[in-house]
């Protein structure tokens, strides 16, 4: 870096000389700045590894990229030359972190939609990390899982307060229970069902599948565990023993439920007596993700599967409820919720 005092340049012929060589120098730096970025590197594990890389023609987005960063300014412009190729890709899931900053492309919504969904939206965010169970009509639990950020030891936090919260919300009265998944707006899958894996019992509830519907990876619960293939993700040791694997379930849904929140229903999905009820998620985010950290500065979280269901449907754009029932939501007084009051009217119908 150097600073230039003009008033010595008192030459017009310096001056312009001067310009052109500053002209050269900038250029020669954003060139550096742009080059010092792992662009082929993080270009290539795209075009090999997303899960829509079949959707795409090659050689039209190769040229169309080449042309974006050749043309970058900066590093932000070069970064937003691969937001150009999720575009591309339909990929909405898929970004990358560039210190701090985010670089993903994200399907707008009309305006009407937009101020429809926001309340939701607000909500979740409010809501995230922050539990809440309860005990309703009499003989049903309510559970709602929340977004749930979650790394290192957090991870096994979040899923033994979960399971914990499940101990002291059961009893003899109980006769059902609705998981409220409507403000998961996704994080980390394993607390969420480690965590409900009372009602999951010591089984294979889902995975990940590539691009041609084979199984790459098995999720199963397992003495109050999750599972991803043969690894335990979780450590949790409840002081309870719940088996609530034949119990009645509703799962509530919302269109602002996405990612791993879409991961948790899925998990539900295929389970005896247990029943949708809302809105469809939101679309694009049924896909299992790989976290690619390629410097301390620099990351790339790619859509790399679809998820499946134990019976091996496959979900590539949403999860669909069983009862569509669309609005009407009241969290602060689930008793006039008219989602949660469909679900009081399915269990007492299936009330074992």
């Amino acid at each position: 870096m150097f600073t230039v005092h003009w008033r010595i340049l008192k030459n017009e012929g310096m001056r312009r000389l001067f310009i052109g060589l500053l002209v050269l120098l900038l250029s020669l730096e954003i060139k550096a700045q742009s080059s010092s970025l792992p662009i082929d590197s993080i270009y290539q594990l795209i075009k090999s590894k997303s899960v829509y890389r079949k959707t795409v023609d090659w050689n039209r987005v190769d040229q169309a990229f080449q042309n974006k960063v050749d043309s970058a300014k900066n590093q932000e412009d070069t970064l937003k030359a691969f937001v150009f190729v999720f575009k591309q890709l339909h990929d909405v899931h898929s970004a990358i972190y560039y210190k701090n900053q985010y670089f993903g492309h994200y399907k707008g919504v009309d305006q009407q939609t937009a101020e429809k969904i926001k309340p939701l939206l607000d909500r979740s965010t409010a809501q995230a990390g922050k539990m809440k169970a309860a005990f309703l009509a009499n003989h049903f639990g309510y559970i709602l899982i929340p977004t749930i950020q979650a790394f290192g030891e957090q991870i096994n936090s979040y899923a033994q307060a979960i399971g914990d919260s499940l101990c002291k919300l059961h009893s003899s009265h109980t006769k059902g229970y609705i998981i409220d998944l409507r403000l998961n707006g996704g994080g980390n899958l394993y607390p969420m069902l480690a965590g409900l894996s009372a009602f999951l019992g010591n089984s294979q509830v889902g995975g990940e599948v590539d691009e041609s519907g084979r199984m790459v990876r098995t999720w199963q619960t397992k003495n109050g565990n999750f599972y991803q293939g043969d690894y335990q993700q979780t450590n949790v040791k409840a002081y309870c023993k719940l088996d609530l694997s034949r119990m009645p379930v509703v799962v509530l849904l919302s269109s602002v439920t996405r990612s791993s929140g879409q991961a948790t229903a899925v998990a539900f999905k295929g389970r005896s007596k247990t029943y949708f009820i809302g809105e469809s998620t939101a679309e694009g985010y049924t896909t299992s993700n790989n976290y690619i950290q390629l410097r301390s500065d620099l990351a790339l979280n790619l859509a790399t599967e679809y998820i499946a269901d134990r019976k091996g449907n496959v979900y590539k754009v949403l999860v669909r409820p069983d009862l569509e029932l669309k609005g009407k939501d009241n969290f602060d007084q689930l008793m006039q919720d008219a989602k949660v009051k469909a679900a009081f009217d399915w269990l007492n119908k299936n009330i074992r």
